[in-house]
């Protein structure tokens, strides 16, 4: 997460990183099958989904060692080569690709798992409850937005 300073307001954001690895799990979501013996027609090349997802090749090629070592998808070599999902599309979820990209996913440290407080009394400020609610809010709407429901939409723009 990155906090960035735009036009005198600040913000949270995905980093670049992230991003583009939901686009390149978006793509793929739109090609799933559960019993592949090759990637579908050369759809799903890397320079392919880089260039259809707007993403340059260097940087998908330093993205897709993570999404593989994270058992979201294989690569096949070959005339026939490419990527493929290895889990389906519904089961995969904006929170699972951030958790994969990103080291955490926090509003602020004391909403953090292991909770550091500057103050050393998260259970007495009021601040922390209303930050952990924000943070709780987050997480599970990123956890109810699956692959598949993203495939959708994405589809039109292939």
């Amino acid at each position: 997460i990155i906090l960035t300073i735009y036009k005198e307001a600040a913000f949270l954001s995905l980093n670049i990183t992230t991003d583009y690895a939901i686009r390149i799990m978006m793509y793929l979501a739109n090609y799933y099958d559960p019993d592949p013996l090759f990637a579908p027609d050369g759809s799903c090349s890397g320079k392919v989904i880089a260039d259809k997802m707007n993403i340059p090749y260097n940087y998908f090629l330093k993205i897709v060692p993570r999404l593989k070592d994270a058992g979201y998808l294989i690569s096949f070599q070959g005339k026939r080569g490419g990527y493929v999902l290895t889990t389906p599309p519904e089961d995969i979820s904006l929170f699972d690709i951030i958790h994969v990209m990103e080291d955490d996913f926090i509003l602020n440290a004391c909403t953090a798992p292991d909770g550091q407080c500057a103050r050393n009394t998260p259970e007495f400020c009021a601040v922390h409850y209303v930050l952990s609610d924000v943070q709780n809010s987050i997480d599970n709407t990123l956890k109810s937005v699956n692959l598949a429901q993203l495939a959708v939409d994405n589809a039109q723009s292939l």
